[in-house]
Parts: C-alpha cells; sequence; structure tokens
C-alpha cells in the first residue's frame, strides 16, 4: 500500500528532551535534526501491526532521530498503541512541537527485512525522516573514507620535516633589496591604541563628548 503524499512540509531543525517534574537528577539533551541541503528518499516498507506499507523517506544524515507524521499510521484499521515520551521537537523558526509518543516499526528495504527502528510520531503533514542511525542501520549509506591519524612524538615530528626545522630559513627566489634614502633619520612608531580602521569612528566619538562637556582634552 503505498501512502498518499502531503504538499506541506515542516522543516524538523531540532530535538530537545525537557525534564519531566518527577524525574530527579536527569539533564535536559539536545539532538540535532537538520535538512540535507539535497533532498534524498528512499522507498522503505514499514510493517504496522501486520499492514505493509511503502513510504518514501526522507534521508537525512544530520539528523539523531527517526520522524514518522500521524497520518501515516492514522490510515491503519487497529491503531498501535504508542509509548509515552519526555521528547519536544524544535521546528525551523524555533517552534516547539510535541510528539503523541514513540514506536518500533519494523522497516524493510530491497536488501534488508524487518529491521526495527525507533520513531517518534508527530501530527504533521510532511514526509518521514530517516536520521543518521537509522540510514546506517537499513544500510542505505556507507562510510566510505574515515579519517585516521596516528599519534606522532614532538623528536618524529623534527626528523619528518628536518628541512622545516634546520637554521632560520628563508624565501624562496632571490632575496629582495631594500634601500633608504639619503640622510634618512630612522623613527620608531609606537603601535596606536586604536585601529586604523576604527580612528575615524573614535574621533567622531571624542569630538561628540567634548563638545557635550563630557571631557575635556589634556594638553
Amino acid at each position: 500500500m503505498k501512502v498518499p503524499e502531503n504538499k506541506l512540509s515542516i522543516h524538523v531543525d531540532s530535538v530537545t528532551k525537557k525534564v519531566q517534574e518527577n524525574e530527579l537528577n536527569s539533564d535536559s539533551m539536545n539532538k540535532n535534526v537538520e535538512i540535507v541541503s539535497e533532498t534524498w528518499y528512499k522507498s522503505v516498507t514499514l510493517n504496522v501491526n501486520d499492514k505493509y506499507f511503502e513510504v518514501d523517506i526522507k534521508l537525512d544524515t544530520g539528523a539523531e532521530v527517526n520522524i514518522l507524521p500521524l497520518y501515516v499510521l492514522n490510515i491503519v484499521t487497529v491503531k498501535p498503541k504508542l509509548s509515552e515520551t519526555n521528547v519536544s521537537l524544535t521546528i525551523y523558526g524555533n517552534f516547539k512541537l510535541k510528539p503523541e509518543g514513540t514506536i518500533i516499526i519494523n522497516c524493510s528495504t530491497s536488501k534488508l527485512k524487518n529491521i526495527p527502528l525507533q520513531f517518534y510520531v508527530a501530527n504533521v503533514k510532511s514526509k518521514p525522516i530517516l536520521g543518521l542511525k537509522g540510514c546506517l542501520e537499513l544500510k542505505l549509506i556507507e562510510r566510505i573514507d574515515a579519517i585516521e591519524c596516528s599519534k606522532i612524538s614532538k623528536n618524529e615530528l623534527i626528523k619528518q620535516y628536518k628541512d622545516a626545522f634546520t637554521g632560520t630559513g628563508e624565501f624562496p627566489d632571490e632575496p629582495y633589496h631594500i634601500t633608504l634614502k639619503d640622510n634618512a633619520i630612522p623613527v620608531i612608531h609606537p603601535p596606536g591604541r586604536v585601529p586604523q580602521a576604527l580612528q575615524p569612528k573614535s574621533k567622531e566619538t571624542s569630538d561628540k563628548l567634548e563638545k557635550e562637556k563630557n571631557y575635556v582634552k589634556s594638553k
């Protein structure tokens, strides 16, 4: 069964876990849910109460949770039971959205069958979102290049780049020749207290304060 598309789209920006009054020693937790720059969908089959739905899910590797709109579950004759959750969704514009609950659904693709994933169910008219963990578990994405950094000691680093640590060094090509004017007198200028780019604004403010007699310039 193919779930109909909905034209209204809601951007889920972040997920925040709120602490209930009866919960002690709990900390608030932020989870990042950001939409990828290019829309990327994958057809996934959901098994809800032994009823199978083919749903186009938006793959979002920046999301830490999976989002399932309530309308997907409403087409099931026997409504599934949702688990309570203390997590609240923050959508685009910093608007709060309280999920109806969470549910574990077996998901299948052309490669894998019946992989249980947790979804946050929200009353929104948008495409379902599959976060990073869900994408990895369904093997819809794969980490190909991983950055590896091996530890190296100071002595090994100096030995490996010996030319960079030998002598005072010099610029490539021929040296630049500087000639002073005849009878030039060397002068040392102390660093200015105000950056050159801010000097006009500083002078304008200084003149205004002096005009208002808030201070007098020292002689």
